[in-house]
């Protein structure tokens, strides 16, 4: 099976040549098609209060329009999702879900000036995302949801991950990278049982709506690519 991706940026709307883009998938023989739908930016006219619509969208639908032209070919259409990321509005009406450092800074992007990073881990992902992907999922049917970036940027020692971490193992987060630190063990733990818990949620919401679609998360290729150091093992620097 051959697999095409194809990833707008935010000022493709109404600038991509859509017929060009269907002429080469077509062209290269592909069966599926991951196409950019949501998250950080939405390429569909969505209705999710406080999903940021492309500022080039206007009364366009470019991810509809892909969706149809793949559909015509016969294709499996997976769409993407991207949530570490999002702006000042979403920031200003729940603070709570920015991603925070362990110095109790709310952290900017480290790229974009316009965009904070989320935490992923908390009530963003869990409640705000499950919206989207619900929406994605019941108005253009796709046949799966593939999610980047889905498993955070780095520590986040924001309200929820400290609330949510204690309550799994009496204790602070960890301030240190250091493997024998038993915090550090457990977060490690906590952090792979947090985000199976988001594949869960996330996967089961798109089967109830359509049973044979699945939940595709940007892994690398393992679990969570973390590693727990074996308690036998002499450490050295």
């Amino acid at each position: 099976m051959r697999w095409a991706q194809l990833t707008l940026v935010e000022n493709a709307p109404g600038r991509f040549d859509l017929a060009f883009w269907l002429d080469y998938i077509r062209r290269v023989h592909a069966d599926a098609a991951c196409l950019s739908a949501g998250g950080c930016v939405a390429y569909y006219p969505t209705q999710v209060p406080l999903h940021y619509r492309s500022r080039w969208l206007g009364n366009s639908d470019p991810f509809g329009d892909l969706v149809a032209g793949c559909r015509r070919m016969n294709m499996l259409i997976v769409a993407r999702t991207d949530p570490h990321a999002f702006h000042n509005d979403v920031a200003e009406a729940h603070p709570d879900w920015v991603a925070v450092d362990a110095s109790g800074n709310k952290r900017r992007h480290w790229s974009h000036p316009d965009y904070w990073v989320a935490c992923t881990l908390g009530p963003y992902a869990f409640d705000f995302m499950t919206q989207v992907t619900r929406e994605i999922v019941q108005k253009y049917r796709v046949d799966g949801i593939f999610t980047n970036r889905w498993a955070g940027s780095g520590m986040c020692y924001c309200e929820h991950c400290q609330a949510n971490f204690r309550k799994a193992y009496g204790m602070d987060l960890p301030r240190t990278s250091d493997p024998r630190d038993p915090a550090r063990r457990n977060y490690i733990l906590w952090k792979q049982q947090r985000l199976f818990e988001l594949w869960r949620l996330w996967d089961g919401e798109i089967q109830k709506i359509k049973p044979e679609a699945r939940f595709i998360p940007n892994t690398g290729g393992g679990r969570c690519r973390s590693w727990i150091w074996p308690a036998s093992a002499s450490w050295r620097p």
